[in-house]
């Protein structure tokens, strides 16, 4: 499957104790907010702490699936789901990033 990088807010940290997780905000093709929880990516630009600051911009990675109309929907990589268990939704295509 084709890789893509999906642009996401996380919008709260949970837990800076190592690896640290952050509840990340994602915005669907239809206007709906889904939640993911992640893991803090190990390797970033800058080091993301219990006191870095909220909101901030990142990208998941995902995998496309197919069109639907001009939607694009996307898998989350490594088996990440939505707190409603979602495993992808259908994005707007200006948010989904083509490796």
């Amino acid at each position: 499957m084709t890789q893509v990088i999906v642009a996401a807010t996380a919008v709260q940290r949970l837990s800076d104790e190592p690896p640290g997780r952050i509840e990340v905000e994602i915005v669907d093709a239809a206007g709906r907010v889904h939640r993911v929880v992640i893991t803090v990516p190990e390797r970033r630009s800058r080091a993301i702490t219990a006191t870095t600051d909220v909101p901030f911009r990142l990208g998941l990675r995902a995998e496309y699936v197919r069109m639907e109309g001009r939607a694009v929907e996307v898998r989350f990589a490594d088996g990440v789901t939505t707190t409603e268990g979602l495993g992808g939704v259908c994005l707007d295509p200006d948010i989904v990033h083509w490796l």
